[in-house]
């Protein structure tokens, strides 16, 4: 599809309980759907899967499209040229600049069927980059216990890592 820039989604990244000290309201960090503590991550990727936007966006409890409000990136969309858009998912605005899959009734449509297809192809390159970023880097796959101040840096030295492995062709 002419005109896309990247791919978005957002990604739980699993965390152990922060203190009351650390934030005040722990409960908005557990994630019911996933049954687990976290922060939730908004990210946006390339066609080679490099990170172009990451960010500790919200609690875990928070949704994925009031999460993207809340960091940078919102603005960035909403200030691209007209015929450039970034592919989501169904949990995101539908917005000039932010395109999602047709849902309900109207899916089953062929039009609107091819075109979900085609939108998936691109999509799928955000869900790679979360693959790709927790298969390399082990530590992702239990609950992080740092502070959360200090979790902002972890992320940005992943994500940074991660980018400079597939630049490199490292593994």
């Amino acid at each position: 599809m002419n005109g896309c820039v990247g791919a978005l989604d957002g990604y739980l990244l699993r965390i152990t309980a922060p203190s009351f000290a650390e934030c005040q309201n722990v409960a908005a960090y557990f994630s019911g759907h996933y049954c687990t503590y976290g922060v939730n991550v908004q990210a946006m990727c390339d066609a080679d899967c490099r990170f172009l936007f990451f960010a500790l966006a919200a609690p875990g409890k928070t949704n994925d499209v009031v999460a993207l409000r809340k960091t940078s990136l919102s603005a960035w969309l909403e200030s691209l040229p007209p015929g450039f858009f970034v592919a989501s998912d169904c949990a995101y605005s539908i917005t000039e600049h932010l395109v999602a899959p047709y849902s309900g009734p109207q899916r089953f449509s062929e039009w609107c069927d091819n075109f979900n297809f085609f939108l998936s192809q691109l999509r799928i390159r955000i869900e790679m980059a979360f693959g790709l970023l927790v298969t390399k880097w082990r530590i992702l796959h239990t609950p992080i216990n740092v502070k959360l101040t200090n979790l902002k840096k972890l992320l940005n030295a992943v994500c940074r890592l991660h980018n400079f492995c597939i630049e490199n062709r490292e593994g």
